[in-house]
C-alpha cells in the first residue's frame, strides 16, 4: 500500500495471480480489456518498485500523487530528486493521458518522466518535457 499524506491511499496486491483469477482475466482479454491488463501491470510495477526500495524508508522512497481526477501512479523520491512514472497500458496514448505528468513535472521542474506501456519504446518531447516511452516487460529487467 502507498500512503500519500493522511487520506491517499492506493492499494496493490502481492500476487496478481489472485487478482487475475478474481476477475477470470484470460490471456486473450489482453487486446480486449486493455484498461484491465494496465490495472495489473501498474500492480506488478509496484511490487518490483517495493523490493528495489524495501531497504529505504519506502513511505518516504515511493509515493503517488493525486489531485481530483489527475493522477500519477508513482514517485520514486530519492534526496531531493523525484522520478514519476505513469503506467499506460493502452494500445494509443493521448496527450490527454499524459497531462497530469507533464504538468507536474513542469510545476516540480522534473527533467524526465517514464511511461510504462505496452509495447511502445521511444523517447518524445510533449510540451517542454522529456517522457521515455518504456514497455513494461523491459522496465522490469530495468528497475
Amino acid at each position: 500500500m502507498i500512503k500519500r499524506g493522511r487520506i491517499l491511499k492506493k492499494i496493490y496486491t502481492p500476487c496478481v495471480n489472485f487478482t487475475c483469477a478474481l476477475n477470470h482475466y484470460k490471456e486473450s482479454h489482453i487486446d480486449e480489456v486493455p484498461q484491465a491488463f494496465g490495472k495489473i501491470i501498474e500492480n506488478v510495477v509496484y511490487n518490483v518498485l517495493i523490493q528495489k526500495y524495501k531497504s529505504n524508508d519506502i513511505n518516504e522512497a515511493l509515493s503517488f500523487w493525486r489531485n481530483g481526477e489527475k493522477e500519477i501512479d508513482f514517485l520514486i523520491n530519492q534526496k531531493e530528486k523525484q522520478l514519476p512514472i505513469e503506467v499506460k497500458f493502452s494500445n494509443n496514448i493521448n496527450l490527454k493521458d499524459l497531462m497530469p505528468i507533464i504538468d507536474y513535472m513542469k510545476k516540480k521542474k522534473i527533467n524526465f518522466g517514464i511511461i510504462v506501456t505496452k509495447d511502445e519504446f521511444d523517447k518524445k518531447e510533449i510540451n517542454g518535457q522529456v517522457l521515455y516511452y518504456i514497455p513494461y516487460y523491459l522496465i522490469l529487467l530495468m528497475i
